[in-house]
C-alpha cells in the first residue's frame, strides 16, 4: 500500500514541476493566444517585486494582441491583461500595452511630503506602416524617448516618458506617425 501512495506522490511531482515549469506557455494557451511565434519584448523586474512579460502574439483568429503576463509569489505565470489590435484606419491595425515604474521619491526637508519619481512606459505594434518610420526629434517632447522598430510594414513602438510634466501619462504616438504620412489613408 505505501508502495502506491508513493509512486502516486511521485507522479502527481512530476505533473506539478511541469505545470510549474510550463506556466507562462499554458496562461498564453488558456487566454487563447498563439504560444508557438509569440515574442517576448520586455521581461522585467525594475524597482518592483512583480515579474513581468510584454508579450506580442495573435489570437486564434489571427488577430494581433500585446498581452502582459505576471508572475506571482508562487512562482507561476498569469495573464493579467490582452489588448488585441484595432483598427485606426483602412489596413492599419495597431496593439498597445502601457505599465508605470515608481523610481523614487524626491524631497529636501523630511517635514515635507515626497514628489514620487515615476516612469509611464508603452509599446505599441502595429501593421500597415506605407513608408520607413522616421520621428524627427523635434516632433517628440523633452521628456519623452522613442524607439522605433520596424520590418516593412509591420513595425514596433516603445515610448519612455517621465513624469517630469503634466501634459497626460502617455504619450500615444499613433497621431504623430498619421501627421508625418505613414499610413496611406
Amino acid at each position: 500500500m505505501k508502495n502506491i501512495y508513493l509512486k502516486i506522490f511521485i507522479v502527481l511531482t512530476i505533473i506539478g514541476i511541469l505545470l510549474h515549469s510550463n506556466s507562462f506557455k499554458i496562461s498564453l494557451f488558456l487566454n487563447e493566444l498563439a504560444v508557438m511565434g509569440s515574442n517576448v519584448v520586455i521581461h522585467d523586474q525594475h524597482h518592483s517585486p512583480i515579474e513581468f512579460k510584454i508579450v506580442e502574439t495573435k489570437n486564434r483568429d489571427g488577430k494581433l494582441a500585446i498581452a502582459r503576463v505576471v508572475k506571482d509569489k508562487f512562482g507561476i505565470w498569469h495573464t493579467e491583461d490582452i489588448n488585441y489590435s484595432k483598427e485606426l484606419y483602412e489596413n492599419v491595425h495597431i496593439a498597445g500595452a502601457a505599465w508605470i515604474f515608481t523610481l523614487g521619491a524626491r524631497r529636501y526637508d523630511s517635514n515635507v511630503n515626497a514628489e514620487f519619481v515615476k516612469e509611464f512606459h508603452s509599446y505599441y505594434s502595429g501593421i500597415g506602416a506605407k513608408k520607413l518610420i522616421h520621428i524627427p526629434s523635434e516632433m517628440i517632447p523633452s521628456n519623452v524617448v522613442i524607439s522605433v522598430t520596424q520590418a516593412g510594414e509591420a513595425f514596433q513602438i516603445k515610448v519612455t516618458k517621465s513624469s517630469d510634466s503634466e501634459d497626460g501619462l502617455i504619450f500615444d504616438p499613433t497621431e504623430l506617425l498619421y501627421d508625418l504620412g505613414v499610413f496611406d489613408i
